[in-house]
């Protein structure tokens, strides 16, 4: 029965990875079909890049912030942890 148990911190950081590259795939292709759209409709042609430099910074940040290992907490002692009586 111990085989049948899954590997659940290999399958959470897989897991983990496919959405941090799905966030980093989007991000470019969502704002920058919408630079192209814009582009389109006022006759620009400058948006398209635009949209994808913004895409990638944003999904960038947002990966970042959902994944970012926090730094340990200093926690206060209990009072007595480190008092040795003489």
């Amino acid at each position: 029965m111990d085989g049948d148990a899954p590997n659940l911190p290999a399958s959470v950081g897989e897991a983990s990875a496919s959405t941090a590259s799905g966030y980093l795939l989007a991000g470019p292709a969502l704002y920058g079909g919408l630079g192209w759209l814009v582009d389109h409709w006022l006759g620009t042609s400058f948006l398209l890049p635009v949209g994808i430099v913004a895409g990638a910074a944003l999904s960038a940040y947002v990966v970042t912030v959902r994944y970012r290992v926090p730094h340990p907490v200093a926690r206060p002692r209990p009072q007595g942890a480190d008092h040795h009586d003489e």
